[in-house]
């Protein structure tokens, strides 16, 4: 997927590792955790500097990871302020405010708030077992195939191995991708371990195309896209965008 920055949401196309210690836990550098804890700066000049930061902080990670191009945003209280860094491959123009990204994986979000609404209104239970939903979902261990819940997918507890294959773009993509997992090893009990597994994610997808009765990509747009006005957020085949 790939999304446009002026949406109120902070995305970044690649991870700031000054940010992460080792242990998982966010650690912003001092300059930028002083700023946010001063309450008494104006908001806008609050802002301004943590912007600053962020940017210093981003271009020397660019320049240590070779990243060609970053786009930053944040918001303090009602000021948003958006940096875009360096160049765009493809059109070989500087990035700018309106420049594309692909998000990759933060599509995980759309996809968790989609089934959290359908939740919510009953359509769907998270707690049931995926294969009430999505049967033709299966794994090498079947009895665990038959406890998965849609939750466990998505904290990526459902306990199998990362099982990939070639699936050809469709419209039963995401049905294949489910059927496919019969290979995956299971590697502790539902909801035992967690273990990150995007392949999980797949299958909630599928459970969103059964449910409403249409394709992922139509129950994003409805869902979410459309309602918050974030009309330039799209599905992009491989290698375009």
């Amino acid at each position: 997927m790939v999304h446009h920055t002026k949406f109120r949401v902070a995305l970044v196309t690649h991870q700031l590792k000054a940010f992460v210690r080792h242990d998982g836990n966010v650690r912003l550098p001092n300059a930028i955790a002083a700023v946010t804890r001063t309450s008494t700066l104006n908001a806008v000049l609050q802002i301004h500097q943590v912007i600053q930061n962020l940017e210093s902080v981003a271009r020397a990670q660019m320049t240590a990871d070779f990243v060609p191009g970053v786009q930053l945003g944040i918001t303090i209280g009602s000021e948003t302020a958006v940096r875009s860094l360096g160049t765009n491959l493809i059109t070989k123009r500087a990035t700018d405010d309106d420049t594309l990204f692909r998000i990759a994986s933060i599509t995980k979000v759309f996809t968790a708030a989609v089934l959290a609404r359908l939740h919510r209104a009953a359509v769907v239970d998270l707690d049931a077992p995926v294969r009430r939903y999505v049967p033709e979902f299966d794994l090498a261990d079947h009895d665990a195939a038959n406890r998965v819940t849609t939750r466990q997918l998505l904290l990526h507890t459902g306990g199998f191995a990362v099982y990939q294959e070639l699936v050809p773009s469709g419209p039963d993509a995401l049905s294949i991708g489910a059927r496919g997992q019969i290979h995956a090893e299971q590697i502790a009990p539902p909801g035992d371990l967690f273990n990150y597994n995007g392949i999980g994610y797949m299958v909630a997808g599928r459970v969103i195309e059964v449910v409403t009765g249409t394709s992922y990509e139509e129950a994003l747009r409805g869902a979410l896209h459309g309602p918050l006005g974030m009309s330039r957020t799209k599905f992009a085949r491989p290698f375009h965008v």
